[in-house]
């Protein structure tokens, strides 16, 4: 389960990545480099500040980047969440 949808064989804290800037959050664990969540909203900053509370640690990077443009390409996301879709990939080889 951890290497299905983690991307890792070890437990860690969740850390949120900025992706398009105010637009996207990329969920990871500590224990890896690779990213398993894309969350697309219209607000991010309201979202941590309203669901997610203080209880993860936001890595910024200077790169600005959108995810979601390259999302068939990348296979690291396996769950993509978002105001009007819900998709998980798990499995699928």
């Amino acid at each position: 389960m951890l290497e299905s949808i983690f991307n890792t064989k070890k437990h860690g804290k969740i850390e949120l990545l900025e992706g398009e800037k105010g637009k996207e959050i990329v969920l990871k664990l500590e224990t890896t480099d690779k990213p398993f969540t894309l969350i697309k909203i219209g607000d991010t900053k309201k979202f941590q500040i309203e669901k997610l509370d203080n209880h993860y640690q936001c890595v910024t990077s200077p790169e600005k980047k959108t995810i979601f443009q390259g999302i068939n390409e990348n296979e690291d996301i396996s769950l993509l969440l978002g105001s009007r879709v819900v998709l998980m990939r798990v499995g699928i080889e």
